[in-house]
C-alpha cells in the first residue's frame, strides 16, 4: 500500500512539472517594398530580414511559469527600405 501511494505522489509530481505552457505566434510582412528586421515578442526573437508576402512562425515556451496566457506584449521590429 506504501509502494502504491508513494508511486502515486511521483506520478503526480511528474505529470505537474512536466506540462509546458506554448503559444504560436505568427508574423507576415504585408507591408510593400519594406523589409523586417530583428523582429521580437515579449523578449523572444521570433526572426529577422522577412522581406515583403513572406511569414515566419515562433513557439513561445513558458518555462517558469511567470507568463499567463494569452499573452499580449508588443512585437518589436526595424522596418527597412534600401539602405534606410
Amino acid at each position: 500500500m506504501k509502494t502504491k501511494i508513494i508511486i502515486f505522489v511521483f506520478a503526480g509530481a511528474f505529470l505537474s512539472f512536466s506540462c509546458k505552457k506554448e503559444a504560436k505566434i505568427q508574423v507576415t510582412n504585408s507591408v510593400h517594398n519594406v523589409r523586417l528586421d530583428n523582429i521580437s515578442f515579449s523578449g523572444a526573437r521570433i526572426g529577422s530580414n522577412l522581406l515583403p508576402g513572406e511569414s515566419t512562425e515562433a513557439i513561445i515556451t513558458d518555462k517558469y511559469d511567470d507568463l499567463s496566457f494569452p499573452v499580449t506584449a508588443q512585437l518589436e521590429f526595424y522596418m527597412a527600405k534600401g539602405d534606410k
